[in-house]
Parts: C-alpha cells; structure tokens; sequence
C-alpha cells in the first residue's frame, strides 16, 4: 500500500531522501559533480542580438529540444534506461533542481550524469508534466512532478517552475523555482 501527497510551495527534498526512503550513497557518490549553489543570471543563446526571426526560429529549436527531452526520459524511464545524451546539453551546463538546497548544484556533463543516477536511485517513478513557455531567450517549464520513493512507496506530487538556458543550441542552465510565479519573477517578468 502505497502513501500520497501532495506538496505545494517550498518543499524539502530530505522528506524523500532520508535512510529511511532511499541509500544514502547517492549523496556521498555524486559529491563531486556538484560545486557549491551559487545562482548566476541564465546565460542566454548566443552573443549579441540575433535577427528578430532567427531569434524566433532558435526559441522554437530550444522549446523542440525540451520536447524532445521530455519524451524520452519518459520513454526510456519506462525501460529502465534513461541516458544522458552530450549533445543536448553545453559542457558548462548548471542544473539546479530544487534539492539542490540541501544537495548542491550539477555542473557538467558528469552533473547531469549524477543526476540522473541520483534520481533512478531515489525514485520507483519520476514522471514530470509540465508546460512549456518561450521567454525569447529562456523557456519557463511549469507543473508537476509526480514521483514514488524507492522503499517506501511514499507518492508525492512536487509542483515544478523553472527557467532553462541556452548556449550553441544547446541546454546551459536550469534552475526550478518551484512554481511558475517565481520563475517569472526570477525572469523579470509579469505574473
């Protein structure tokens, strides 16, 4: 029998990643990856201004990108074979979840690597549904993650609101703010 919730606002990444929900090993294994959680502005596509319609077009490529992304997380998730494929994200990526507070922020490649390990490890199921906004030179992502700890069988819904960053067409940054409002705050924009 399984338990569920529904957590709204701040949550508290330690409610499902204590000894008593899941190895702590992921923590000590993936220390390395992870540098500090400093919060630099989003890096934006590019240098300069680009054209108004090329902008456009690279906008549509980065929300394509995320799309993408998404279907095959849930897809390979569902064989049990979610990968990291280097070519959607920059080499200077930062990936700040939201239990980067009490875990640190993914840098690199090998950042989302332990990510990714960090989350099989911790979670039976992580299942994110969430829109997508094209901000011009960023894309707000907002809604749920809808996740079942290993051992406990604890399910919980974590609301989810974010800001990705693009670099050469490619992934430079994520920070989840943990709704929409505060990521377009974050942005500098209207609610």
């Amino acid at each position: 029998m399984s338990k569920s919730t529904e957590l709204t606002g701040d949550w508290d990444a330690s409610l499902v990643r204590n000894p008593a929900l899941s190895s702590v090993s992921a923590l000590n294994r993936t220390r390395e990856a992870r540098i500090g959680t400093s919060r630099k502005p989003l890096l934006c596509m590019g240098s300069g201004s680009p054209a108004r319609h090329t902008a456009s077009r690279m906008s549509e490529e980065n929300v394509t990108l995320l799309r993408e992304l998404e279907s095959d997380w849930h897809r390979e998730w569902d064989r049990g074979e979610v990968s990291v494929r280097p070519e959607h994200w920059h080499p200077e990526v930062e990936f700040l979840p939201r239990r980067t507070a009490t875990e640190g922020a993914y840098r690199g490649i090998s950042g989302i690597e332990a990510f990714v390990a960090d989350t099989i490890e911790t979670f039976e199921k992580f299942e994110f549904q969430v829109e997508l906004e094209d901000l011009g030179d960023q894309v707000l992502a907002w809604g749920t993650i809808h996740v079942r700890a290993r051992g406990s069988g604890l399910e919980m819904d974590i609301p989810t609101g974010g800001l990705y960053g693009f670099r050469d067409g490619k992934i430079v940054r994520w920070e989840d703010f943990g709704s929409k409002d505060a990521a377009l705050e974050a942005a500098g924009m209207p609610k």
